[in-house]
């Protein structure tokens, strides 16, 4: 039987297609496959690092607390049993991990131990002393860490931390995929033991291969015809640990195989859609000429009035164009009236179909813009909701960081005041106070850019002295680039005036960010600060440098929030400064900042502000109290103060500068014991902490003056929020003062001042800066020498180094030492130009 012209079609172009496709699949499937298992064994090495990780971050916190176990017990070798039991206390409070800490020093023989759940601690027993090997020690299910504690090249003890194995486990177990098992391995092989109730492998645990392979899938089959499983190595890195991650690879490449079927089917079908595509065309192709075989037949038959549906400009479409001119001259006249008949129905059908359009798009547009406001206005409400939201979340934030902050640069000002202080101790007080004071300036730049970004940034102008600024900023700047061994040079034109009107507080924020951003990145050279008055009333700061420069391409981003152009350089900071400069010196009314840089050469940034009113008044005030830590009440007054905290660090850091200055304190928990004590004892002043936004503060005050027995106290509020409006909800719910947090000891003298009326005076005031006669003339002579080229320095480190040295030194009066020290602290570069000169006056 011959074959039809669509057979043959499907014949010659179906079968070849569905041999090449299913070679092409069978190699995509294999390549896949492949990939896939790449991939899951990635995906098993990650998670053996992931945990790894972990384990070596857990760990860390468990040397780490060891080693500050030992300093803390080296620092005072003789400190109290209970002393050495709190630091056991507080370092298992911040390392949940560690179960058991202990410290021993062999001379003197002291020892403590303490476990976590047991309330109290206890000495080492004769057979407990730890062992003398440094380092990890595994004791059955406990993992322990042993620190020798050394002292001038000798051992003279050991600190010693415990972790139990079950524990490890468990850290591993909260983030564990219920697929795979982990095993902890010594670097030769041995297995830490997981807790039986962990364990859920079918696998026997002492049948891994001996010593750990960093990340290398390795596939093992424990017995003969069992299933085969992966495994991978990987090990914490700083640590004689590996982890060990196991999974069934079934299990593993169960994702991949069901991705291979879905592949293969999907590929399947589409194979058999193009069979039947291959079909289909075939048949439009031989519908012409069964169409024209019709169509030929009624013309036999005497029916004319015919068309072949064939529209092509090949052979069939030509044939089927000659047929239908054969029929097409009978119907010409009734075709014409349809056509005209159509035509007419056709422009009536735009023109409706135009009118119905145009309704409908008009209602569309009502209907869209009605959306859009709709909203707009739910978008205007979400955003004031997230602003007051963001509000709160700063204040809070500011609170809970500016509070702890605020106890730590008090307690460090504290104990630097102590007389009988090491001056080791001394330095490292004066790292806390530096650390800390970086610190609060990293939160202070945060807070300020939101507190710009939302309006809330005030700005005083006021009549500033404009030399007496540059002379403080330029002191601040002038250690550090001693240090760096820079030339920190001033150039103020001659016509500049002296006083000008703006807010000194903001100036002096741009100006120590600028110089200090010259300093931090010029290794060598010149740092320069220049002022200029310009004919248009405006005075121009620049600030030049040779430092490191700034990429072309990055200067534009250093404007950006969060943006540093270091290249790379690891350098501290928040990348704010100069994002918070730009937006200041726009609220004072200046012109934006603008840089030059040429990368290697240096850079130059320039800005101006106006100068505002420059008549000289008649007396201009100066503040230039120098902190004195003999400031105390004046003889024969007295001050008592209240103070109201949840907080004991708190409560204790407050106690204590309101002690040292002569005040007479008591202290309280809560409101309702303040209540207590105001009942029984009449009190100057209250210092109340409070966390703001609080919509009780009324309530406080209300409380307080209610109960009070004697005249009703003064009350002032202390919180560590930094926005505008917390001093105003403070002062509207009826408080007299407001001390943000940290505050200094001057301001907290300003405010007992102000409230409470009290007056200080310096202790032995006739002793400030006089020398005694008791100094060796050669010792004289050389200190005052030395105290007036740091001061021409402004090297602050050089003249602690100084007081340092004169502290080991016989002939050195030791409160005159004491008494430059103080001065070094507080910049007091005029009064240790005087005792340079008394001293040689002296000698």
């Amino acid at each position: 039987m011959p074959l039809t012209i669509r057979t043959k079609l499907i014949t010659y172009t179906a079968v070849p297609v569905v041999v090449v496709y299913l070679v092409l699949l069978v190699l995509g499937m294999n390549h896949l496959k492949n990939g896939l298992e790449r991939d899951a064994k990635t995906l098993l090495s990650e998670h053996a690092r992931h945990q790894a990780a972990r384990l070596a971050l857990v760990m860390s916190q468990a040397t780490v607390l060891a080693e500050s176990l030992g300093d803390l017990t080296l620092a005072d070798p003789r400190q109290s049993q209970e002393l050495l039991y709190a630091h056991l206390i507080d370092g298992l409070r911040r390392t949940p991990m560690v179960n058991t800490a202990a410290v021993q020093l062999l001379s003197p023989q002291r020892s403590a131990f303490m476990r976590r759940g047991i309330a109290s601690g206890r000495q080492l027993r004769p057979e407990e002393a730890l062992d003398q090997t440094p380092g990890w020690h595994v004791d059955n299910h406990t993992l322990g860490f042993n620190r020798p504690i050394h002292h001038a090249g000798h051992r003279v003890g050991a600190s010693w931390i415990a972790l139990s194995i079950a524990d490890l486990y468990d850290e591993i177990e909260r983030l564990r995929s219920p697929d795979i098992e982990f095993l902890i391995r010594a670097s030769d092989g041995t297995l830490l033991p997981p807790p039986a109730n962990q364990w859920t492998g079918t696998l026997p645990t002492d049948a891994f291969p001996q010593k750990p392979v960093a990340d290398r899938v390795q596939t093992i089959r424990f017995q003969r015809g069992a299933a085969d499983y992966w495994l991978i190595d990987a090990q914490l890195p700083g640590y004689p640990w590996w982890v060990t991650a196991v999974i069934r690879t079934r299990t593993a490449l169960a994702d991949a195989q069901r991705e291979v079927v879905l592949i293969a089917t999907g590929l399947l079908l589409s194979l058999l859609a193009i069979v039947m595509i291959i079909g289909t065309v075939a048949r439009q192709i031989t519908r012409p000429l069964v169409a024209l075989d019709d169509v030929v037949g009624r013309i036999a038959i005497g029916d004319f009035d015919v068309a072949p549906e064939v529209r092509s400009d090949d052979e069939l479409g030509r044939l089927a164009k000659a047929i239908a001119r054969m029929a097409g001259h009978i119907a010409d006249r009734e075709q014409l009236l349809r056509s005209s008949h159509q035509v007419l129905e056709q422009r009536v059908s735009e023109r409706t179909a135009a009118l119905q359009t145009s309704n409908v798009r008009l209602l569309q547009q009502i209907d869209e813009t009605r959306r859009t406001q709709e909203a707009l206005r739910e978008a205007t409400e979400q955003a004031q909701r997230a602003n007051r939201a963001k509000s709160e979340f700063l204040s809070n934030m500011s609170h809970e960081l500016r509070t702890p902050l605020h106890g730590v640069l008090g307690y460090a000002q504290i104990m630097r005041r102590e007389p009988k202080i090491e001056a080791a101790q001394r330095e490292n007080l004066l790292a806390i106070e530096r650390c800390g004071q970086h610190l609060l300036t990293l939160i202070n730049d945060i807070l300020d850019l939101t507190r710009i970004e939302a309006g809330e940034m005030r700005v005083e102008r006021q009549l500033t002295d404009l030399p007496q600024l540059i002379d403080d900023v330029c002191t601040i700047v002038a250690q550090r680039a001693a240090q760096k061994g820079l030339t920190l040079r001033r150039e103020v034109s001659l016509d500049t005036p002296r006083i000008i009107h703006t807010d000194p507080v903001r100036l002096r924020q741009i100006l120590l960010n600028l110089l200090s951003n010259a300093v931090k990145f010029t290794h060598t050279g010149t740092v320069v600060l220049t002022v200029e008055t310009e004919p248009d009333g405006m005075a121009a700061f620049t600030v030049s440098d040779s430092g490191i420069g700034i990429p072309a391409d990055k200067l534009e981003a250093i404007f950006d929030a969060f943006q540093q152009a270091s290249d790379g350089q690891a350098v501290d900071g928040t990348g704010l400064g100069l994002a918070i400069n730009q937006r200041l010196i726009r609220l004072l009314g200046g012109e934006p900042l603008k840089v030059e840089s040429t990368p290697g050469t240096g850079s130059r940034f320039s800005f101006r502000l106006p100068i505002g009113d420059t008549a000289q008044p008649s007396s201009l005030e100066h503040d230039h109290e120098t902190p004195n830590s003999n400031l105390r009440l004046v003889d024969g007054t007295s001050c008592r103060v209240l103070i109201v905290d949840s907080q004991p660090e708190n409560r204790r850091l407050l106690y204590t500068l309101l002690e040292q200055l002569g005040c007479t304190v008591s202290s309280a928990v809560d409101i309702d014991e303040a209540g207590n004590a105001l009942a029984q004892a009449p009190f100057d002043l209250v210092f109340v902490d409070v966390r703001l936004p609080d919509p009780d503060l009324a309530a406080v005050i209300e409380h307080l003056t209610a109960v009070a027995a004697f005249a009703a106290p003064r009350v002032a509020a202390v919180t560590a929020s930094v926005f505008a409006a917390s001093d105003e909800q403070v002062f509207d719910a009826g408080f007299d003062g407001f001390l943000n947090k940290p505050f200094s000891e001057r301001e907290l003298r300003s405010l007992l001042e102000t409230l409470a009326d009290a007056r200080f005076a310096v202790r032995n005031p006739d002793a400030q800066d006089a020398a005694p006669a008791s100094w060796p003339t050669s010792l004289a002579h050389a200190t005052a020498d030395r105290i007036d080229t740091a001061v021409a320095m402004g090297d602050v480190a050089s003249l602690f180094q100084l007081a340092e040295d004169l502290a080991d030194e016989p002939g050195a009066p030791q409160t005159q030492v004491e008494r430059l020290a103080l001065m070094a602290r507080s910049f007091d570069f005029d009064g240790l130009s005087r005792l340079a000169q008394s001293l040689r006056e002296r000698a």
